[in-house]
């Protein structure tokens, strides 16, 4: 980075995410936050430091409603101060609104969320002229110090938001309704229904603030700035059996399912049990985004259903590295990286490979039906991929899947950065907080890995089972199903290889003694009622006449004795 000062001025409508940028930024050496305004003011206050030389400004575009015209404000600002770069921050992905943008001259964009170091770079780049953007019509060769900028994100994610907004509008419906008939509640009804109207207001503002816009805006047509046309690949019809017309109806689901919590209640310890309940749907979240992009890897690199096979490996390889360098990249501390964050993923694949990531199944026949419409074959049955049973077979495919995925990216976090302070504040449920309960969950993972090692797998195998863990509402489940494993069973030798030949010989074994015992229990039962039962009785009945005739006699003596 250039050690050039610059003098910035921000524009941010959200009061809390304008502290928090004005703040992070200001700890930047090279950038000096002159000041943090609301969009109103934008204009007013940047008249009054337009003369500075280094001037940048970093503008975030929030939505398009209340009449807010995004292309208008920048267009005014270029026309008034046309020396003063422009950065844009923003969560909008509508391509034609970024193309609109960029040809009215805004210098760079980037998506709002990304790191201080990324953002101070990117105002450093255009204050000497380049431009940093991924979002053009037609190619551009980027300058070395470009960043990518991610791609839009997914479909599922703009329909989350729907129908979340959705389900609160119809909830704070019926609590108006309640309040209508203000005189039939009690005085503590009113004050619960009150509070249930504030926690839904608030959580309608946070959906609406932090899950993405879906906009479309027509820019208008002027000499001065036509409207960009969109590359005429991007125009084209999409193919019948492909991806993006398949992939919604499954992992939207699964994506549904993520938004109401993730609940361990398999009976079974969990590495992401140690994290807070929103970290566990961050990370899914981030897991489900990286599988897309790879389905669309896959799509582009036209790979074929026969090479997926020699793909697998790879394919999931980088699912864990790219979920887990997402998800660290927003919580490592600084001070923890004096091993890079790949270097240290890259230290941690292979022993994630043998104990984790190679045992994870269907990766293959998940990819096929996301990428080739193929059929899913359910106790040798085949389904059409569009039917219900072919789309809940797939369903705990990809659940199980992105289980294990979050779970390696906490066995990281647990052996690289457990005792992390800071992570521990932001990440850990506060029951983990102590050095102790750390130790105890890592004990209890490590003592479960090898009981499923060389107990719990080779039973699997040996019934031709495989245990997936699925989401049941919020809640993590684990089911069985079946599948053969001849193949795996062949393979296994020594220890494992004996609890098969263990449970074999239990199998053969059991019945017969059972029966054995079955016998002789019969046969004890028996003795003792039928033998030694009677032979009891008799002699309590020869005791009980013995005391009778011993009473009679008393009896009839004292008789005499009168007489």
């Amino acid at each position: 980075m250039s050690d050039r000062s610059l003098d910035l001025l921000l524009v941010e409508d959200d009061p809390v995410f304008r502290l928090g940028l004005a703040t992070a930024l200001a700890t930047v050496a090279e950038v000096t936050v002159l000041d943090a305004v609301e969009t109103e003011n934008a204009l007013s206050r940047l008249s009054e430091v337009a003369q500075r030389d280094h001037l940048v400004m970093a503008v975030e575009v929030l939505s398009t409603q209340d009449g807010f015209d995004p292309l208008s404000f920048i267009q005014d600002i270029r026309e008034q101060y046309p020396d003063v770069p422009i950065l844009l921050l923003t969560a909008l992905q509508d391509r034609r609104l970024l193309l609109a943008l960029q040809a009215s001259g805004v210098a760079a964009y980037l998506p709002k969320g990304s790191s201080i170091d990324a953002i101070a770079s990117t105002l450093q780049q255009i204050a000497t002229g380049e431009t940093v953007w991924q979002f053009s019509g037609t190619p551009q060769t980027p300058s070395p110090g470009s960043l990518n900028v991610p791609k839009p994100p997914p479909r599922w994610l703009y329909n989350l938001r729907r129908l979340g907004l959705a389900q609160i509008r119809e909830s704070l419906q019926e609590i108006e309704q309640k309040f209508d008939q203000e005189e039939q509640l009690t005085t503590l009804d009113w004050v619960f229904w009150k509070g249930r109207q504030r926690e839904l207001k608030a959580a309608q503002w946070l959906v609406d603030q932090l899950l993405p816009v879906e906009v479309v805006l027509t820019p208008p047509d002027s000499p001065q700035s036509p409207p960009p046309q969109l590359p005429e690949n991007e125009a084209s019809e999409v193919p019948e059996n492909s991806a993006i017309v398949r992939q919604p109806s499954v992992v939207e689901e699964v994506l549904n399912k993520v938004h109401f919590g993730v609940d361990n209640k398999t009976g079974v310890r969990m590495e992401f049990d140690i994290l807070q309940p929103d970290k566990r749907q961050e990370l899914l979240y981030l897991a489900v985004q990286q599988w897309e992009k790879i389905i669309e890897e896959l799509q582009f690199l036209q790979v074929t259903e026969g090479e997926l096979d020699a793909q697998k490996m790879l394919i999931v390889r980088e699912l864990w590295q790219n979920t887990t360098l997402e998800f660290l990249r927003k919580y490592c501390p600084p001070s923890e990286e004096s091993v890079s964050l790949v270097d240290r993923v890259i230290r941690n694949t292979a022993s994630l490979d043998e104990t984790r990531l190679q045992k994870i199944p269907f990766v293959v026949d998940l990819c096929a039906y996301f990428l080739f419409a193929s059929p899913v074959k359910i106790d040798n049955i085949p389904y059409p991929y569009d039917s219900p049973e072919a789309k809940k077979r797939v369903m705990f495919w990809l659940e199980h899947l992105l289980l294990n995925i979050a779970n390696g990216s906490v066995q990281l976090i647990l052996n690289e950065f457990a005792e992390a302070e800071q992570l521990k504040y932001i990440l850990y449920e506060r029951q983990f907080l102590s050095s102790r309960e750390i130790a105890r969950l890592r004990n209890d993972l490590s003592w479960q890995y090898r009981q499923n090692q060389y107990f719990g797998e080779p039973k699997a195998i040996f019934e031709s089972q495989y245990r997936l863990f699925i989401l049941v509402g919020n809640q993590v489940r684990m089911t069985k199903i079946y599948a053969p494993r001849l193949e795996e069973l062949e393979q296994l030798t020594g220890l494992r290889w004996g609890v098969t030949i263990a449970l074999e010989f239990r199998d053969a074994i059991a019945p017969r003694l059972r029966a054995i015992i079955s016998f002789a229990g019969s046969g004890v039962v028996y003795i003792l009622t039928q033998v030694i039962g009677r032979a009891i009785g008799l002699i309590g009945q020869g005791v009980v006449q013995g005391l009778g005739n011993t009473v009679q006699e008393t009896r009839y003596r004292r008789k005499q004795n009168r007489n």
